[in-house]
């Protein structure tokens, strides 16, 4: 074999150890393209645990609500036991209270003119005169609600021994007992209440209040309306007051006494009742 000839072959070893060289370093990429192509996989592994920190927020949301509720609850609670406390001097409920006679005088006024006769007759100078006649012969008794801001009438009814009425002279007495009024033949006169008027709306105990109220007077068997005007004070287990009104004595049938050249008697009757109730 020609040198030649083993210089060719050489040349060629030598060629395929380049190109096996080359071989290997254009492998060499492979391991590092996997290399890649995993990291992407670990980042898609990692993603679930992002969302752990979504759900914490999720979990936290009822302690939030709660928070919020809890004040909210307490200032509704505090008014209705506020409420509850208020009513609680009030007394809620019926009370009824009974008219203290030893502490009670029912009157009647009017006015009377005297003549020029009077003075001999009577022993009154002439001229204008206000009678007065009273007695302490009441029974009688009110009952009323406390449920409400101020005292409602539930029943209310009273009587007067108008028999045992007494002013400053005996002879009137004796007469209104036997002519102008018939006390004796009717001996009781009677109020039956129907409702309280412009009462206030609200009351505190102790204060004195004025109001009205309207029922049915009977006098000698006749009924008649009426409104008295009152002013009162409740304390404790006391009502007591100033009750008044007006009317014609003509129109419960009693003629104005008179009597030619000693006096005459107005038609107008005024009715003062200074009262006491106690409670039952």
């Amino acid at each position: 074999m020609t040198l030649r000839t083993h210089a060719f072959r050489l040349i060629a070893l030598l060629l395929l150890v380049l190109l096996a060289a080359t071989a290997c370093a254009a492998g060499e990429p492979t391991p590092a393209a996997d290399t890649g192509s995993a990291q992407p996989a670990a980042t898609a592994t990692n993603a679930p645990a992002a969302e752990a920190p979504t759900e914490e927020p999720a979990a936290a949301e009822p302690t939030v609500a709660q928070a919020v509720e809890e004040p909210t609850e307490e200032p509704v609670e505090e008014p209705t036991e506020e409420a509850s406390a208020g009513e609680a001097p009030a007394a809620g409920g019926q009370r009824t209270f009974a008219i203290d006679p030893a502490n009670t005088v029912v009157s009647y006024e009017v006015d009377e003119e005297f003549g020029a006769g009077a003075l001999d007759r009577l022993g009154i100078a002439a001229g204008l005169n206000k009678t007065v006649g009273r007695t302490s012969t009441v029974d009688g008794a009110l009952t009323l609600n406390f449920d409400g801001a101020t005292p409602q009438l539930v029943d209310a009814s009273f009587t007067v021994d108008i028999s045992t009425l007494t002013s400053d002279q005996r002879m009137r007495d004796g007469r209104i007992r036997d002519e102008w009024l018939e006390s004796s033949r009717f001996p009781t006169a009677s109020f039956t209440a129907t409702e309280i008027q412009n009462a206030p709306d609200a009351y505190t105990e102790g204060n004195e209040v004025t109001f009205q109220v309207a029922g049915d007077l009977t006098v000698r068997e006749i009924t008649q309306p009426v409104v008295f005007e009152v002013t009162a004070t409740l304390d404790g287990d006391t009502i007591s007051g100033v009750a008044t009104t007006e009317f014609l004595m003509s129109s419960f049938g009693v003629d104005p006494p008179k009597m030619t050249n000693l006096f005459t008697v107005g038609d107008d009757t005024t009715i003062r009742v200074e009262f006491v109730a106690q409670a039952q």
